[in-house]
């Protein structure tokens, strides 16, 4: 591979990895604020909504960080294997 396809590519995994983070911090609340009606009905739900988003957001940082120790080491122990 060519150093600048392996370039690109990096620049695209980057790309969608700093999407999904940007997302997940900003995606639940802007739920919440399109959830939210202009009246006030019988029923508000929001609050319910927003425990929901922010269980979402913690338990998704947790996952990114479980995830990123597990290739961590992954790579740790391929790098020893050979010899690196």
């Amino acid at each position: 591979m060519s150093e600048q396809r392996r370039g690109t590519f990096y620049l695209i995994f980057l790309g969608i990895i700093l999407g999904f983070v940007c997302m997940s911090f900003f995606a639940p609340k802007l739920i919440v604020w399109y959830s939210k009606p202009p009246f006030s009905p019988g029923v508000d739900c929001t609050p319910a909504i927003e425990w929901g988003l922010s269980q979402i957001i913690k338990w998704q940082a947790a996952g990114m960080i479980v995830g990123s120790l597990a290739l961590w080491g992954l790579s740790v122990l391929v790098r020893r294997k050979r010899g690196l």
